[in-house]
Order: C-alpha cells, then structure tokens, then sequence
C-alpha cells in the first residue's frame, strides 16, 4: 500500500533539492570564501526554482497524473518521469533568471526529487 507524503515533506525536498542538484551536476559552481550575503545571491534563482517546483508539484502534477494515466500504463510509468522534468522546465522558466541547466541536471533534478519524497513517506 502506498502511502502519501506530508506537503511539508515535498516543499523542503523541492526546494531544497534544485540547489543540491545544481551543485553536484556543477551547474552552479559556488567560490571559496563566500560571505552570507554572497551565498544568498548565488543560491535565490535555484531556491525560487525550488518554490516553484514545489507548488508545481502540489498543485499540478496530480491533475497531470491523473490525465496521464493511460499514457502511464503503455510506457510502465516514464509518462510520469516527462511530467516531471517538465514541471522542473516549467518552474525554472518562471522564475525568470537566466538559469538554463543542461539535460541531465534535469533529469538528476527530476530523479532526486522523486526518490526522496518515496523514501520520505516510508519513513
């Protein structure tokens, strides 16, 4: 039986997520010896992204799921992969900052995202 995930849960690993990714792909590259001040200027597009991720998630992928559903059984669940990868495009286009990370900071993004919140609900 699946369980649901806390909204709670998805926000913080939304948002926490897009910036943890964009580091370990080396899509965003932070300098030695930033101050407070610096960091937050390096980090706001990818945590707004994360925001908008994460209401993107609450809000649209469950209609999108839903519509999805028979496309979801013919290709075994990779139907619902694409819809989030294009949540993250979407969120990322939103924001307005000319961050564009490449395919597969993407899909690691989209990938991450998805493992944590199962892993989160099991617990």
């Amino acid at each position: 039986m699946h369980r649901r995930s806390h909204p709670l849960i998805k926000v913080l690993t939304c948002v926490l997520g897009v910036p943890t990714c964009a580091i370990l792909t080396g899509a965003l590259v932070l300098p030695d010896g930033l101050d407070q001040t610096a960091l937050s200027v390096y980090l706001k597009p990818w945590l707004e992204a994360g925001a908008m991720l994460a209401a993107s998630h609450l809000l649209l992928r469950p209609v999108l799921r839903l519509f999805s559903a028979p496309i979801g059984c013919i290709t075994l669940g990779l139907s619902g992969f694409a819809i989030d990868i294009g949540l993250y495009l979407l969120s990322i286009r939103l924001c307005g900052y000319a961050i564009a990370p490449d395919p597969v900071t993407i899909a690691l993004t989209a990938l991450l995202i998805n493992i944590i919140c199962l892993v989160a609900s099991d617990a």
